[in-house]
């Protein structure tokens, strides 16, 4: 599992590095989603093709992948536009939260002290890690945020749900047909989203294609990170390891690597707050492998 905190950390860190290389056009967001969506549909088109299943009733679960998806990624996009940053990914980084209750109700893990000390740890590990002082007037509660931000927080939870409840329905099989599916409609999303971003913001075609030659280098090794973590997740929900692990670790895991790797690569401050963020994380991942 530890391999998936280092795949999901360079996603991380190629996505920052092109955020600040790629300022010449304003839909540059839209286009990393859809070179990334596009660059994942071709590893799982390979990965369907090598073990090629079908199941008809899998088609809903590919549906609904693209639904959650696209659920998660405009709920974000505007809950950045109605609220602070640092309350949004705040609530989109509990979302482990959600999969940890859902299989408190429906998979019959186990709930103890330990484990709701645990989660207390993560809560705590997220708030600490993305607190930042900040200068931002829309930091006010807003109905709107409220509204956006829980959309965001039910795709993110509802992608991990579905994930764990097909392979277990269908006893760990048809996840690569599903996820195969599921992202073309992910890239058709994405597609759309890029296509009428640039139609708004009026992007010049010249400096939107200089863009994606000298720097989609970048969503495309996202792509592949993405293919490559979502695979092992695929596999790691089937196995015996809990919901109550799983999840916070790669969740509190990833936010851990990104936080120190910013301190290293990019000469980031890690704040006091930040170190008992870290340590909390770590305690509460301690926590919940006992």
């Amino acid at each position: 599992m530890f391999g998936l905190l280092f795949v999901r950390t360079a996603q991380t860190i190629v996505c920052k590095i092109y955020n600040e290389r790629a300022n010449e056009i304003k839909c540059a967001s839209a286009l990393f989603n859809f070179i990334l969506s596009v660059a994942a549909l071709v590893g799982w088109g390979i990965l369907y093709g090598l073990t090629f299943s079908f199941e008809s009733s899998v088609f809903w679960y590919a549906l609904l992948y693209g639904f959650l998806y696209f659920l998660g990624t405009i709920g974000f996009m505007y809950a950045l536009d109605h609220g602070p940053l640092f309350l949004s990914n705040l609530f989109v980084s509990l979302s482990s939260i959600g999969t940890v209750i859902w299989g408190f109700i429906f998979w019959e893990e186990k709930i103890n002290f330990v484990v709701i000390s645990a989660l207390l740890l993560v809560v705590l590990s997220v708030f600490c890690c993305l607190y930042q002082k900040t200068d931002n007037k829309k930091t006010t509660f807003s109905w709107k945020w409220l509204f956006y931000v829980l959309l965001a927080f039910i795709g993110n939870v509802g992608l991990s749900v579905l994930t764990k409840e097909q392979q277990l329905r269908y006893n760990g099989q048809h996840g690569t047909m599903m996820m195969f599916f599921g992202m073309i409609i992910v890239a058709l999303i994405c597609g759309f989203m890029f296509f009428k971003e640039k139609k708004q913001y009026q992007d010049d075609r010249v400096k939107v294609n200089k863009t994606a030659k000298k720097q989609g280098v970048f969503p495309l090794l996202a792509g592949a990170c993405n293919f490559l973590y979502n695979f092992v997740v695929l596999v790691l929900v089937t196995t015996e390891i809990s919901s109550n692990l799983l999840f916070p670790f790669l969740g509190v895991g990833t936010l851990i690597m990104v936080t120190l790797s910013s301190r290293i690569l990019f000469k980031e401050k890690i704040t006091v707050l930040q170190w008992i963020g870290i340590v909390a994380g770590i305690t509460a991942v301690f926590l919940l492998a006992l």
